[in-house]
């Protein structure tokens, strides 16, 4: 066990050392920039691979509510084994086939069929995934509630309430409110 004066000497080059780079947050921040670089390769290498593989394969047929539902859950378990968050973008591109605006443009315009429904619980399921994360910390709240805005629906709500009372009464008296105005005004000499 070391004694006092080890223990004091080691707690003041710590101390040193947080002052020269910053704190631990710095620390934090050049570990993390140095990885970053990895990070973004591995995931365009994902991609690029995904994006191979929709290259070679044709769009799903939206009328086949199997294939649609074999390669939604093909794509989130892949999303699963590379730890990575699935999304909207993903989903239309490497699940389906086609672009986001497609698929938003499709259940738009076939609200009521099966292909749509279970299209619907997918997205319902990727901003479950989104919210958790956000609430649990593991992701940016700020980017979840980017994400969930534009790609999922929601929305900030504003609540008004209409205003029902009358300030000046049912019927407002003339003379009354001179009186209210004359004795509000004030005049300077």
């Amino acid at each position: 066990m070391p004694d006092k004066k080890d223990l004091h000497n080691e707690i003041v080059s710590v101390l040193e050392a947080q002052k020269q780079t910053g704190g631990r947050r710095k620390i934090y921040k050049e570990v993390s920039d140095q990885h970053r670089g990895e990070l973004l390769a591995a995931d365009l290498e994902r991609k690029i691979a995904g994006l191979r593989e929709t290259i070679r394969r044709d769009r799903v047929n939206w009328g086949n509510l199997e294939q649609v539902q074999s390669r939604c859950l093909e794509y989130l378990q892949r999303c699963q084994e590379a730890k990575c968050l699935p999304t909207v973008g993903g989903l239309s591109v490497f699940a389906l086939g086609y672009t986001r605006q497609r698929l938003n443009a499709y259940m738009r315009e076939n609200p009521d069929t099966p292909t749509t429904q279970f299209l619907m619980q997918i997205k319902d399921l990727l901003a479950d995934t989104l919210e958790t994360g956000a609430l649990n910390r593991n992701l940016d709240a700020v980017m979840a509630i980017f994400t969930m805005k534009n790609d999922h629906d929601r929305a900030d709500r504003v609540q008004l309430e209409p205003v029902v009372s009358e300030p000046l009464g049912t019927t407002p008296d003339q003379r009354a409110l001179e009186e209210r105005i004359a004795g509000s005004v004030v005049i300077d000499d």
